[in-house]
């Protein structure tokens, strides 16, 4: 069941889990072939935590790029952390990683020193309308604004159009802050429309927006 709140676009999501459930971590040694030779591998959290960490260790052993977006937000071990190069949480998925409140970008970035210290690579906190905070090890974190798109009518796929956007600009050779940048035009586009995957663009809106 998804809620939206008619005048901000924004959502609430009560998820009773099904099909997603079943995939086992052997159904993913099963596609073993694909993953390792895949560009990137990206995943959440809406499948049993060892069937994600299979997957996420079998492309780190194949040297594939692993992005993990934490939803819906629950306690994830260092163990899992340590075979992500990104992990990608809203505000309130930081927050509940860390214990820590998120609510501004100075927040953000805190929160992202955190999951860094627990060991992820780079950390990229969505949020919203204010776009997405690019944080690594050793490096000024970086604001990647939002784009201006006009009235915002549902905003349930954003969180997977940025990070869909951004799997597909590093699979192209884009550069991390390239890529956050195409995540948020995807994420943009997507709010003024209805629904999940009826509402994402197509390319040539992406790059129209980005240019």
């Amino acid at each position: 069941m998804i809620l939206i709140d008619e005048v901000e676009g924004e959502n609430a999501i009560i998820v009773v889990p099904g099909a997603c459930f079943t995939l086992r971590p052997n159904d993913v040694e099963g596609a073993g072939e694909a993953i390792r030779s895949a560009d990137v591998l990206l995943t959440q959290l809406e499948l049993p935590l060892d069937t994600v960490e299979a997957g996420l260790r079998l492309a780190r052993e194949a040297g594939v790029r692993t992005i993990l977006n934490p939803a819906p937000a629950q306690s994830l071990s260092d163990e899992i952390l340590r075979l992500v190069d990104f992990v990608i949480p809203n505000e309130s998925e930081a927050a509940l990683l860390t214990g820590m409140p998120v609510e501004s970008k100075e927040q953000a970035e805190a929160a992202a020193r955190v999951l860094m210290g627990r060991g992820a690579t780079c950390v990229i906190v969505t949020l919203g309308a204010k776009g997405a905070l690019v944080s690594r090890a050793g490096e000024a974190a970086v604001l990647v604004e939002a784009f201006k798109v006009g009235a915002v009518v549902d905003t349930t796929g954003a969180g997977d159009g940025f990070c869909g956007g951004f799997a597909a600009a590093l699979s192209e050779g884009r550069s991390v802050i390239e890529a956050a940048r195409f995540g948020c035009a995807v994420a943009g586009i997507s709010v003024t429309r209805a629904g999940t995957a009826p509402s994402m663009p197509q390319r040539d809106e992406i790059l129209a927006l980005l240019s």
